[in-house]
């Protein structure tokens, strides 16, 4: 089995974050670029635990029909309160700040 490579805060510039409307509900819009060069996302996950959504990047070595970008949007419905980042759970967004990681801020 191969080892998963999850990208953590400072793995990543962020271009956006934060909370948008669309079709009426609420969520918030993450969009950002790995720093490695020499890697791609191949995935991203969503992990909730009660109120917090946990964000992971899995990157994976350079490939055709990847890149390192990401842009995702997280559905606030049904409580969550907060956004955590990587498997460090580094806090980025909350409901009462918006992005609260100052490498999070456009």
């Amino acid at each position: 089995m191969k080892e998963e490579k999850i990208a953590e805060v400072q793995d990543v510039r962020f271009l956006s974050l934060g909370q948008i409307e669309k079709d009426g509900s609420a969520f918030c819009s993450i969009k950002g670029l790995l720093f490695h060069s020499a890697m791609v996302v191949e995935r991203v996950d969503l992990h909730r635990a009660e109120s917090v959504m946990q964000v992971r990047v899995v990157m994976a070595l350079t490939r055709p029909g990847l890149s390192g970008a990401f842009d995702i949007d997280i559905p606030l419905s049904g409580g969550i309160k907060s956004i955590v980042f990587g498997d460090a759970h580094t806090p980025i967004w909350n409901r009462i700040q918006g992005p609260i990681h100052q490498e999070a801020v456009a």
